[in-house]
This record gives C-alpha cells, structure tokens and sequence, in this order.
C-alpha cells in the first residue's frame, strides 16, 4: 500500500539528515586520515560497553546523532527521534530511530567503512529506511511497498536496486558481524564460522551491518549473518535489503522485528535456508545446553 504524503515528508527528511551528518563524518574522516598519513596517531574513541571486547564512542557520533535530530526535528516536530548515542528508548509506537555512525571502531581506527543509519518506526513497524555511506557519497533508501533505491544527492542521481538472484552459495560471500556478550560468546562465533565455511566461498567481518544490507540489496554477491546487534543497527538496512528483493529472517527462521538481536540476509531462499539448516542447529544445541545445566 503507497506511503501517504507525510510518510513520505519523514523519508525526505531522514534523507537529508543523513547526508548532512555523513558529509560532517567524511569530512572528518579525511581530515583525520591526512592526519594519519603523516605519522600521527589519531584515536579520539571512548570505550563503552563490555569490559572483555570494547565498544567505541567518538565525539563526533555524539555530533552527528545532534544533527540528525535537529533536522528531523525541523521537518517533523512531532516525531520523537530515538539514536543510539542519545535517548534509547522510546514512549511512543511512532518514531525516528537513529545510529549515527555504525561501524565506528572502522571510523575510528581510519577504516572507510561506516555508515549513517536512519529508521522510520510507525506503529511499532519499520515502514521506511535510509542508509548513507559517507566515503562514497552513497544514500540507499526504501520505503514498504515503494522499492530500494540509491540515490546521489549532489549529482541528482536515482536508480531502484535489486538483489541478485539466481546464484549458488559457493559463488557468494558471507559476511559475519557479532557482539559478543551473555548471548553470544567469542567460541559461539567460532563454531558458527566453522559450520558455514563450507557452504560459501569465503567469510568476511567487515563492521557494520547497515552498511552490509545495503552492498546486498544493491546486488552485491553476499549474505549477511549479525548476532548481538540492537534495532539501530538493522532497522533501516533491513528494510532497504527486503525492498530489494533479499530475503530476511531471525536466527530461527522468524520474521526480523525491532526486538530480535540478530538477523540472516540473503539474495534467495535457497542461501538463506542454507545458513538457516546451521543456525537452527546452533540454536537447539544452545537450548539442549541450557537445560542440561539446569539439571546438574
């Protein structure tokens, strides 16, 4: 069913948004790799979360998640806008969702591949998303019911993308991203890798996951496998990656929503049940474990 005009009104302004605090996060970027190039040590991250595996902040995911909120704020004043470096949680069904820079240890430690994510959660569904990839002036972009697309603000440019179809397994990349913690450990991650390794013709981790939906909603030959990742992370990228024609499900085979912690993305059902055949397994033996400990 088409988006109503200010469905639309909120994609507009969470495209904006996203180039404006990618083109502050390119900007940054470079400067600090000119920076690096010349010998100096560059590291402005704070580290957050697990003590065991650290989590970055940087002041300019601060700045950037200010941005976004000042612009969506001035084109929908009404929506509450919830971001990962800000307010976390939300009161309402109907709002914003924010990741300012996924993939900021990449950004960081100078690696070029981090991303602004953007969501629009109406009625607790994700009905639209937007995602800017800085380094390459990239915005990939989806609305339900309305396609993916990718767009290039400064030159004008739109093309709709699609996912590749009709490709083997053992012709594609998986690409693996994880948090570890209380539910997933660094062995668990391990294990997974060992039982999907054959079925691909290689694994990368390449950090950020909204970045990754995109490289396969626009027909890249990969899958995606993400673990301990929160709403921010998936939202947006998920629903570009869907519109595009990818299939999408829970580590069990569920359909994604804002509160499942992990997800697979693939180019067709044929991959995706590949991945799924190792996942479940994981899954049930996880289960068989717990209950075994609870009756010792």
């Amino acid at each position: 069913m088409p988006m109503n005009i200010s469905d639309m009104d909120v994609v507009r302004a969470m495209k904006l948004a996203a180039f404006e605090a990618g083109k502050y996060l390119s900007g940054v970027f470079t400067h600090q790799r000119s920076l690096r190039l010349s010998g100096t040590v560059v590291f402005e991250a704070t580290e957050k979360g697990h003590d065991d595996v650290p989590d970055f902040v940087t002041q300019h995911d601060v700045y950037a998640e200010k941005l976004v909120r000042d612009i969506i704020r001035t084109y929908a004043p009404n929506l509450e806008v919830v971001g990962e470096e800000g307010e976390k949680n939300s009161s309402q069904n109907t709002f914003v969702l924010v990741d300012p820079c996924d993939g900021t240890k990449n950004f960081a430690l100078g690696i070029p591949y981090f991303a602004v994510s953007i969501a629009y959660i109406k009625d607790g569904q994700i009905v639209s998303g937007v995602v800017c990839d800085p380094m390459n002036g990239d915005i990939y972009w989806a609305a339900k019911g309305q396609g993916a697309f990718l767009e290039r603000i400064e030159i004008q440019e739109k093309v709709q993308i699609k996912a590749a179809q009709g490709i083997n397994p053992r012709n594609i990349l998986l690409v693996t991203e994880e948090s570890y913690g209380e539910a997933m450990t660094q062995s668990d991650a391990v294990d997974r890798l060992v039982a999907l390794s054959p079925i691909f013709a290689g694994i990368r981790k390449f950090g950020s996951t909204a970045l990754d939906l995109t490289r396969l909603a626009s027909g890249q030959l990969i899958a995606v496998v993400s673990s301990g990742i929160k709403s921010w992370d998936f939202a947006a990228g998920g629903i570009i990656a869907q519109e595009a024609g990818a299939c999408l499900s829970d580590l069990r085979g569920r359909p994604v929503v804002l509160t499942s912690g992990n997800l697979i993305a693939s180019p067709t059902w044929l991959i995706q049940d590949a991945i799924l055949s190792c996942t479940c397994g994981e899954v049930s033996r996880k289960k068989q474990n717990e209950e075994g400990h609870k009756d010792e």
